[in-house]
C-alpha cells in the first residue's frame, strides 16, 4: 500500500521547491514504513528506487532510520523514545 503527496516550501521568503513524497509499507518486512522522496535515495538502491527514510520498532523502541548521505552505507538511527508522551516531565 502506498500514499503519495507533494511537499511544498514552508518558508514564504523562498520560492518554489516541491518534492513528490511516497509513503510505502514494506512488503518484505511487514510493519516498517519507508518514505520515498523524489530525487533522493539511499546508497544501495538505484536512482529513483531508494527510500532514504524509514520508521520501525526495534527491540520495543520506535526509531527513525535516515540515510542523510547517499555515499555513506550506514544510516543514522534516531531513537524516538525521548519523544514518547509518557516521557514528558511534569
Amino acid at each position: 500500500m502506498a500514499k503519495e503527496t507533494i511537499l511544498t516550501e514552508q518558508n514564504s521568503e523562498y520560492v518554489g521547491e516541491h518534492k513528490r513524497v511516497k509513503l510505502e509499507l514494506d512488503e518484505v518486512m511487514e510493519g516498517k514504513i519507508w518514505i520515498k522522496l523524489e530525487g533522493y535515495g539511499d546508497p544501495s538502491s538505484q536512482d529513483g528506487e531508494g527510500c532514504p527514510v524509514g520508521i520501525e520498532i526495534w527491540e520495543g523502541q520506535l526509531r527513525l532510520i535516515v540515510w542523510d548521505d547517499i555515499n555513506v552505507q550506514d544510516p543514522r538511527i534516531i531513537n524516538m523514545e525521548g519523544a514518547n508522551e509518557l516521557a514528558r516531565e511534569e
